[in-house]
């Protein structure tokens, strides 16, 4: 599954960019953080094994804006 720090993209929502699993709780909900969407997601664990999507973090990288978002969700 995902844990904390994971770079992710929604196979559904590419408009929200890439996000950071930011935490899970203990019924396995997955929280992330997306560049493009204001506001956190929570998604069940079914939701995100079904949606979420690792990504290479090479998207980071590209775009230094989104690279500044990254390091504020890491905060």
């Amino acid at each position: 599954m995902f844990k904390a720090g994971d770079l992710v993209r929604h196979s559904s929502k590419p408009e929200w960019g890439i996000g950071r699993v930011t935490g899970q709780t203990v019924e396995g909900k997955v929280l992330v953080k997306f560049s493009a969407r204001a506001g956190d997601v929570l998604l069940t664990a079914d939701g995100a094994a079904k949606h979420l999507v690792a990504d290479t973090g090479t998207g980071w990288q590209s775009n230094p804006t989104t690279l500044r978002r990254a390091a504020a969700v890491g905060r």
